[in-house]
């Protein structure tokens, strides 16, 4: 079978110039295709359109043969192609888990009890069995993208095309996913994965390259890193296990060896990449007070969410918190934030008790962050509230947009205009905008291209330098570690790990939690022992010209 669209163009207003144009893309079943490109390129307009969600203002998308519309009527098309939104929230329907996944083959007429067994085994496959008669509101925001797959699963389509489905995830239960696409029983389908992530990237059979609206090339993994014009397009220049990829290429090691250290650490010396230097030590000179979380305690309804939870971040300083989805991190936020009370314990902000309003917090959702008519009015909101005006305000909307790297260009647009990566951004400008003591941002990177990332990561490492307190909840704390003073692990609903980058690398205390240790950390990891194990050798290759512009 193969979904196709020919000669497409579509524009979300009445521009004069498209905002994509497709001369022709095709999917057949069986494959297993990368959808990638900086934000804003137009991946998740092109995948609504291949779902049917969007028509095209010109050209034809077909399912066979078959015109969408024409010779195939929706119902029909919708049968055979399932699409999984970036914001996963925006698609639940149901209040219950095992409603929610029983919803769409509800819809087709099949008898209850095959219902059943195509839930059960679509909660099992991505890890939510368990907890099938649970609320979907009590859900994090990684099992919210769960649970959307397990939806599109139990419909057994014909094409999977999937936005991000494992931006929120931490390292176990992303490598589950892949698993579970590359090798169960979706294998058999037709696969558009739109991704930042470097494994998905390399692991994918062809990867579809947006630039600009416009699709650039079709490509293979290896081709895509052995081209340096390419590799720096898409900004994985600027990624440590990017730099890993064109490792692997450069030294003619197939990239989908990216999973496998040995390799990675091989292709790296040879490629005589410079080695990336470990985290820093704490330092041992007290930092003044900041945010202060004492023997938090929360339940709901399902169970204890937090247990005694207790860390400091002082001012001046990044903390990092760590931990699996549905590990309590977004109600540690909601709580420091004084944004959810307590059962027991209390934040407190420079030894005040905080109160809604003193942090500022950054959702892991952006869209719940943005309500004004425009970007720069979001941005503004927080500023205007706290008496500032007029070329002030200009200003400090101005330094804040620019601090992310959000193009002035979007300042006029409604926030619904931007992509998932530039709302996202959005969001974070209106919390540094606010020059808040004390800020929290939930998921800050998720969706972000590796550019953008970078921005990020310096944007609140300049908030920490200034004096505020930051907390940065992720589940990739790689491009952190430089500028990160310390790191806590949550596992369910408990400290069980607190300390500095360098030991969060060295110790490896991820690898033994639920939340599982990404990748880039045990490369480099082992790479750190090796320069230890041959630092002349070692020095003489990070002393070589050939590292490439984005080398660690």
């Amino acid at each position: 079978m193969e979904l196709a669209l020919n000669a497409a163009q579509f524009s979300y207003t009445a521009a004069e110039k498209p905002q994509l144009s497709v001369d022709a893309l095709s999917l057949s079943s069986g494959t297993h295709w990368a959808l990638v490109g900086p934000n804003g390129s137009g991946k998740s307009t092109l995948l609504q359109l291949l779902a049917g969600r969007f028509a095209p203002q010109q050209g034809l998308l077909t399912l066979d043969g078959n015109t969408f519309g024409q010779d195939l009527q929706p119902s029909q098309f919708f049968q055979q192609v399932a699409f999984a939104s970036q914001d996963a929230e925006a698609s639940i329907v149901a209040s219950l888990i095992e409603d929610e996944v029983a919803f769409g083959p509800r819809n087709l007429g099949l008898a209850p009890t095959l219902v059943q067994q195509r839930v059960r085994a679509a909660l099992n496959a991505v890890g939510l069995g368990s907890i099938a008669s649970h609320r979907t509101d009590a859900l994090s925001g990684g099992q919210l993208q769960r649970l959307q797959l397990a939806g599109l699963l139990a419909l057994h389509p014909q094409f999977l095309l999937l936005d991000e489905v494992t931006s929120s995830l931490n390292a176990a239960a992303a490598q589950t996913i892949r698993q579970l696409l590359y090798k169960g029983d979706p294998a058999a389908c037709g696969q558009l994965l739109s991704t930042h992530d470097i494994v998905e990237v390399c692991q994918a059979q062809q990867v579809v390259l947006m630039y600009e609206g416009r699709i650039q090339r079709v490509l293979s993994p290896q081709q895509l890193f052995e081209d340096e014009a390419l590799w720096c397009l898409m900004g994985y220049h600027r990624s440590f296990l990017g730099q890993a990829a064109r490792a692997l290429a450069l030294t003619h090691k197939p990239v989908a060896a990216i999973t496998n250290p040995k390799s990675c650490i091989q292709a790296w010396h040879q490629a005589c990449f410079p080695v990336p230097s470990m985290p820093s030590h704490a330092t041992s000179h007290p930092a003044p007070e900041g945010l202060t979380l004492h023997k938090v305690t929360l339940a709901s309804e399902t169970g204890v969410l937090l247990k005694d939870v207790s860390f400091s971040v002082p001012a001046g300083q990044i903390t990092l918190l760590l931990g699996a989805s549905g590990a309590g991190k977004t109600c540690t936020c909601r709580v420091a934030a004084g944004l959810l009370a307590a059962d027991k314990g209390q934040a407190s902000l420079q030894g005040m008790p905080v109160k809604a309003g003193m942090v500022a917090y950054s959702a892991q959702r952006s869209e719940d962050m943005l309500f004004c008519d425009q970007v720069a009015e979001d941005v503004a909101y927080g500023p205007r509230l706290a008496g500032l005006s007029g070329e002030a305000l200009r200003m400090r909307v101005e330094e804040a947009l620019a601090a992310v790297g959000l193009d002035e260009s979007l300042a006029l647009r409604s926030p619904y205009e931007l992509s998932g990566g530039q709302r996202r951004k959005a969001a974070l400008a209106a919390v540094i905008a606010q020059q808040a003591p004390a800020l929290i941002c939930d998921e800050p990177c998720a969706n972000l291209d590796p550019q953008g990332v970078v921005q990020v990561v310096k944007a609140l490492a300049a908030q920490a330098s200034a004096g505020a307190a930051v907390l940065v909840t992720t589940h990739d704390p790689e491009p952190w570690l430089q500028v990160a003073h310390q790191a806590v692990i949550l596992e369910t609903g408990a400290v069980i790990w607190q300390g500095s980058p360098y030991e969060l690398v060295a110790q490896a205390p991820l690898a033994s939690s639920a939340a599982g240790e990404p990748l880039s950390l045990r490369l480099r990891r082992q790479l750190a022992a090796g320069r230890e194990s041959h630092p002349a050798k070692l020095q003489s290759l990070s002393n070589s010209p050939n590292t490439g512009e984005g080398a660690l």
